[in-house]
């Protein structure tokens, strides 16, 4: 399972008149990835859904369920470092899984992030 190591993310929600509306996460990836995934994750957030995505060149596009939006948003906006993983089937670069995920957290640190994180260049 290929995994991106997140920078930055940019976050927002649109109406699309009768096509409904839709939230979004533009994930991007530190400046040392390659590959598929290295121009950016984006990550939108409808309804309904008839894939999960798919890799196009660079960049992974990802149609989710809109009842994931909030928990994805909760981990980009509070957790550090941030990965996003993806499971791509191998015709035509169609995603069969992806999500977002973090390193080994200790217990009980509540909704502040008390661990240090920081990474010397």
């Amino acid at each position: 399972m290929p995994i991106l190591k997140i920078a930055s993310y940019r976050v927002g929600a649109a109406h699309k008149g009768s096509n409904g509306d839709t939230r979004y996460l533009f994930l991007e990836p530190e400046a040392a990835e390659a590959g598929p995934g290295s121009g950016g994750v984006k990550i939108y957030f409808e309804a309904t859904t008839k894939s999960v995505g798919r890799v196009a060149g660079d960049v992974i596009v990802a149609t989710l369920p809109d009842s994931l939006f909030r928990d994805m948003y909760h981990i980009v906006q509070t957790e550090r470092p941030v990965f996003f993983m993806w499971q791509a089937v191998r015709e035509g670069g169609e995603l069969e899984s992806c999500g977002l995920a973090t390193v080994e957290e200790p217990t009980g640190e509540g909704f502040r992030d008390l661990s240090d994180h920081t990474e010397v260049a």
